[in-house]
């Protein structure tokens, strides 16, 4: 029997009855693997899907407690006892068991091959998965190298940003150069070769970044930063190493947002922007006028993030993030830059879009 699951660095799972995040490479995945097999999974994590429905073109065992719950399209269990007599009718690696955390905890030791996604980013989370690096009857027999990986340099940032996400986790310890080339060393080995600086202003460390890329060149490396830390000197350095791409914290388009990156343009070298959503903003950036501006400036792609729940930044209601999506899906289309969302939380467009892959059949 197998199970598929999403991990964090911690092991955690889900939030407040919802997927940690929602990335398109592990849900097809999810998809190739289930379709046409048996799913097996708790009475809540079924009422996560669109209309609290079965999964389509599968088999869909739920189980719950509760003696009088029916659902139209799936078998209904009480006990897991109840639920393997009911699988044994399958071949097992034709069964997936997909959670939430306590139907993992309780199918665990009737499976023999677990599908798990580890996702390097440490999210706010309230339902874990058990660590299985950590328990001795569970062997890594294979693994995919990720086409990206997320590092956080430095802490503490003293920044104090806005909605910024690196208050949450604290003060740690920052990364040596020595570490952060180990840890790039050993991704490399494994496959990765694109690593993105992130939490507050990884450029504070130019020296450090600069000296990594400098000896990483078959690497390609992007850092998230202010306006502000965007100088001559730098764009000497990023002219010599040529694989440092900043993004320019643009969540107001401001003359700070303008005079780095023509700077940057001076020096014929590539830069983007990134901006972080927020109640206040939600509704103004991935406009047509925000892209035509970015894209007058020079700007070759933009990462939109929404608003974490620090500070006092109010996060971007759902209504908001959905039509922020709806504009970011439209422009792709038509305009000369690259857009990427990246979400922090479940974006409430990964729930229309599985709305729209379940109307369709697709996942």
């Amino acid at each position: 029997m197998n199970l598929i699951v999403a991990v964090d660095k911690n092991w955690a799972i889900g939030y407040q009855n919802k997927l940690l995040v929602s990335i398109p490479e592990d849900m097809k995945f999810f998809r190739t693997a289930t379709t046409g097999k048996v799913v097996v999974m708790g009475r809540k994590t079924l009422e996560t899907f669109p209309n609290g429905l079965p999964l389509k073109n599968r088999t869909n065992i739920v189980l719950t407690r509760n003696p009088e719950y029916q659902v139209k399209g799936a078998e209904v269990v009480h006990t897991v006892e109840e639920a393997l007599e009911l699988i044994s009718e399958y071949p097992p690696e034709d069964v997936y068991v997909i959670g939430g955390d306590t139907i993992y905890r309780q199918f665990l030791p009737y499976c023999d091959v677990a599908h798990v996604t580890r996702i390097d980013h440490e999210y706010m989370a309230d339902a874990w998965f058990p660590n299985l690096e950590e328990d001795s009857e569970w062997e890594l027999t294979g693994e995919s190298a990720p086409w990206s990986v997320i590092i956080d340099p430095a802490y503490p940032c003293g920044m104090d940003c806005e909605g910024c996400g690196a208050a949450i986790f604290g003060v740690r310890p920052d990364m040596e150069f020595d570490g952060l080339d180990e840890e790039i060393e050993a991704r490399k080995a494994r496959g990765t070769y694109l690593y993105i600086f992130s939490s507050g202003d990884p450029l504070a460390r130019e020296r450090e970044i600069i000296a990594l890329c400098n000896k990483h060149r078959d690497c390609v490396f992007a850092a998230f930063t202010p306006a502000a830390s965007i100088t001559e000197a730098l764009a000497e350095d990023m002219l010599r190493v040529r694989n440092l791409f900043p993004a320019i914290r643009a969540d107001e388009i401001g003359e700070e947002v303008e005079r780095a990156m023509q700077l940057l343009r001076r020096w014929k070298l590539p830069y983007g922007a990134a901006c972080r959503c927020t109640a206040s903003n939600a509704d103004e950036v991935a406009t047509e006028a925000f892209y035509d501006k970015l894209i007058d400036w020079g700007a070759k792609f933009c990462w939109f993030f929404t608003c974490t729940a620090a500070g006092e930044c109010e996060q971007a209601s759902q209504i908001q993030l959905a039509a922020l999506h709806r504009r970011v899906q439209a422009f792709r289309k038509t305009k000369p830059m690259l857009t990427l969302d990246f979400w922090d939380r479940p974006s409430p467009s990964s729930t229309a879009r599985q709305a729209e892959l379940l109307e369709g059949g697709a996942l």
